[in-house]
């Protein structure tokens, strides 16, 4: 996702909190911000810029961490710095501390909900369809709510128009390291959901569940963890060698503790 900058994060973050409390508004993150209503509008536009001081008092406000304060702060420096070589000192930051990573924090909030990286596989699909009608009646989704994915993407840089189709830009990827663990719940918790309501509506044919039950040295979860990766990272390799991709399927793999206490722990 390079070239997004300061004013892309506060777009996402923006949207993020409207989709949260739908009755958010402009305002209320201006208020949030510490800014005028009018002056926020015109960042968001690109018709004025901000300070590094200012910066400063966005990223305490929107209790950004120090690395993500860093980045965010170097963002505002590389447009609106006061001279020239601060302005390439900043860009240089940027480079050195991968910028992707601040948007890619705020990103993973705003497209969390299931459709998101379902309409990004869809576009990999062979003769796949840039129409959103079209995506809305592949995923059962109404059309508008398809517009509001397909924006969402584009917002975030995952998605972007070429020669009048839509083209997946999958070089910059998220993983849950970064992301908020708020937005990784939410999105794990979408995909449960769905895995309840298909196993009730789709045929065994085309759909497979399996579980396991065990008992073993909590000491060794760490490598229970790591061998999972490996298995996802083969079937992720398995799918990306598919030469007639045709259907989008998801598959989840989820590891929870059943006891309360362990032995010889007291409860």
């Amino acid at each position: 996702m390079k070239g997004l900058n300061y004013r892309t994060y506060l777009e996402i973050e923006f949207a993020r909190r409207k989709r949260v409390n739908t009755r958010y508004s402009l305002r209320s993150y201006a208020r949030d911000l510490g800014i005028a209503p009018s002056q926020l509008c015109n960042v968001l536009q690109a018709k004025e810029g901000i300070s590094t001081e200012v910066g400063e008092k966005f990223s305490a406000r929107l209790r950004l961490t120090q690395a993500e304060k860093a980045i965010f702060v170097a963002s505002v420096a590389s447009l609106h710095g006061k001279t020239a070589a601060e302005r390439e000192r900043a860009k240089l930051r940027l480079k050195q501390n991968q910028s992707d990573a601040l948007i890619d924090m705020a990103a993973f909030s705003l497209v969390a909900d299931w459709e998101h990286f379902a309409v990004l596989e869809y576009l990999e699909l062979a003769k796949a369809s840039s129409k959103p009608a079209e995506i809305a009646r592949h995923f059962g989704l109404k059309e508008e709510r398809v517009k509001q994915v397909l924006g969402n993407l584009e917002k975030c840089g995952l998605l972007r128009h070429a020669a009048g189709e839509l083209k997946p830009q999958t070089k910059n990827t998220f993983t849950p390291t970064e992301v908020s663990e708020a937005a990784i719940r939410y999105y794990h918790k979408q995909l449960l959901q769905l895995a309840a309501e298909k196993i009730e509506s789709v045929p065994v044919a085309k759909r497979d569940f399996r579980s396991m039950t065990f008992s073993f040295d909590e000491a060794v979860l760490p490598a229970l963890k790591e061998e999972v990766s490996v298995f996802l990272e083969r079937i992720g390799n398995l799918a990306r060698r598919s030469q007639k991709k045709n259907t989008v399927y998801a598959l989840n793999v989820q590891t929870i503790p059943l006891t309360q206490v362990k032995i010889g722990e007291k409860p």
